[in-house]
């Protein structure tokens, strides 16, 4: 095998220890940063590029050492983080029912910055020793998969089984905001993230559209993510269409304390008459022009009917977050997250602070559209 290249001036020894000191304090300090990374990532996904670029500059003073490790060692040096941002659907259209079983959709959404976070330390092994983190807000009662059963194992072992042949075991930490079975996407997008952070860390460039198309394996909703922006997915998720240049939204977001199964929503909607289906089109027209006015009129859920029929207690807290005064409110997904769109971030903070004070669940503001 290839030794590193020795650093000009020294000795094989004293280069050989100089270069383990270097890595060692690089690895210290990039975990210091990678806890700032989450904390601030957290409190405004916008810190992303400033803080990647941090990170990045702390490894500039062993780069002669550090690049000539292989690739397989390179990864195994130093603890990667990924975000993985929540996402609401501002359109959500059912097309009936495929050969396969899942429904034909088609749906427009964006990622907010409110963010589960992956912290993973390879250690080239191939067992996966998963912690899982949850946030002070985060429900205990919830139960999230843990071990192999969780999506973000179940995305290592993808790639692995499809892009590479080293072991891809080590350390993972979930660092958990999400709330599950809430339209959020939650469990999907740290599995799209996990994908994302490999396919970076290992420098494997696989294009998007390939990861989204691959990715759908792992669940109907990770294509979504794959993307990391806006986009609109067809099929049962799989056909992805990025949107570029919209302008920010700001939203006041409401988690009830009650769920819904998705698959019991789903029935739901099977059972019931509807209006002949819509089309994306308009409300992406009205997106692209930055018209929120005009995207709040073209919101759009089939799956709240079949929702409110399953909780009428869920319609009720929408009818009190519209009293509040937002342009319009929608459920997410197939909920039971609702959110309104406002006006600007004042009004998004205003109103996430009075749903707050009603201990409807958990409220928060959120910015979505082209954040990452």
């Amino acid at each position: 095998m290839k030794r590193p290249n020795r650093i000009a001036g020294q000795s094989g020894h004293c280069a050989s220890f100089r270069s383990r000191l270097s890595l060692l304090l690089a690895n210290f300090l990039s975990g210091c940063v990678n806890r700032f990374f989450y904390i601030a990532c957290v409190e405004n996904a916008s810190n992303r590029p400033i803080l990647e670029a941090f990170h990045r500059l702390l490894f500039a003073f062993t780069e002669d050492t550090y690049a000539a490790l292989p690739q397989r060692l390179r990864c195994r040096t130093m603890p990667h983080l990924q975000v993985a941002p929540a996402k609401l659907n501002l359109f959500l259209e059912l097309h009936g029912t495929r050969p396969d079983g899942f429904h034909e959709i088609e749906t427009f959404a964006v990622p907010i910055d409110y963010c589960d976070t992956i912290e993973f330390e390879p250690d080239g092994g191939n067992a996966i020793h998963l912690r899982i983190l949850k946030d002070v807000h985060f429900d205990e009662t919830e139960i999230i998969p843990d071990g192999e059963a969780n999506s973000v194992c179940k995305a290592i072992r993808f790639m692995q089984r499809r892009y590479l042949e080293t072991g891809l075991g080590g350390q993972v930490t979930l660092h958990k905001q999400i709330p599950s079975q809430a339209g959020l996407g939650g469990g999907t997008s740290d599995a799209a993230a996990m994908v994302l952070l490999i396919d970076s860390a290992w420098n494997l460039n696989i294009p998007r559209s390939e990861l989204a198309s691959a990715s759908a394996e792992l669940g109907s909703d990770v294509p979504l993510f794959i993307h990391s922006r806006p986009v609109v997915c067809r099929g049962r998720g799989e056909l992805t269409e990025p949107i570029d240049a919209l302008p920010p939204l700001h939203f006041a977001v409401l988690v009830p304390k009650f769920r819904l199964s998705t698959a019991v929503v789903f029935r739901q909607h099977d059972l019931m008459e509807h209006t002949p289906p819509i089309r994306v089109k308009s409300i992406l027209e009205a997106a692209r022009t930055g018209d929120v006015e005009k995207i709040a009129a073209l919101l759009f859920n089939r799956l709240e009917t079949a929702a409110f029929a399953l909780c009428p207690e869920l319609e009720n807290v929408r009818k009190t977050m519209e009293q509040l005064g937002p342009l319009a409110v929608r459920m997410s997904g197939s909920g039971t997250t609702l959110f309104a769109l406002c006006r600007n971030r004042k009004e998004a903070e205003i109103i996430a602070g009075q749903l707050k004070e009603r201990n409807l669940g958990v409220a928060f503001a959120a910015v979505g559209g082209n954040l990452f």
